[in-house]
């Protein structure tokens, strides 16, 4: 799979996990803003690493020259901080926005462009 194929897919999941599965976002979100007193040990654990697992292949990437130069582990959180708002601030966003809700549509147009602001900040660009 092709390096924008790998990012795009992950951006569209996370999009979808917001949309579908809202609640454990926002669990999520809390635990981390509480300092994450019951899974510290999980984020230093298995979290750790799969973000160190997945950091060696955004390296290699990065090494081949089929991408920018980038800190791995920062372009996960932002893609995380990205797709997550909008299962842990969709209210905001109704409220912004003036909607009663956030429908299908808005969650495409939220992956596209995250899509596009991440592959076009790495050098790359959608065929």
């Amino acid at each position: 799979m092709t390096v924008i194929a790998t990012l795009s897919r992950y951006i569209a999941r996370k999009i979808d996990l917001s949309r579908r599965l809202p609640g454990p976002s926002k669990l999520w979100a809390m635990e981390m803003l509480g300092g994450a007193p019951h899974i510290g040990a999980f984020l230093r654990g298995r979290v750790r690493e799969l973000v160190a697992e997945k950091a060696a292949l955004v390296e290699t990437w990065v090494e081949q020259g089929r991408m920018a130069p980038v800190a791995p582990a920062h372009l996960f959180f932002v893609i995380w901080a990205a797709t997550q708002t909008y299962a842990d601030f969709s209210v905001q966003m109704t409220n912004v926005l003036n909607r009663r809700t956030l429908d299908a549509g808005f969650y495409d147009d939220a992956r596209d462009t995250i899509t596009t602001l991440v592959l076009n900040g790495l050098g790359l660009r959608r065929g």
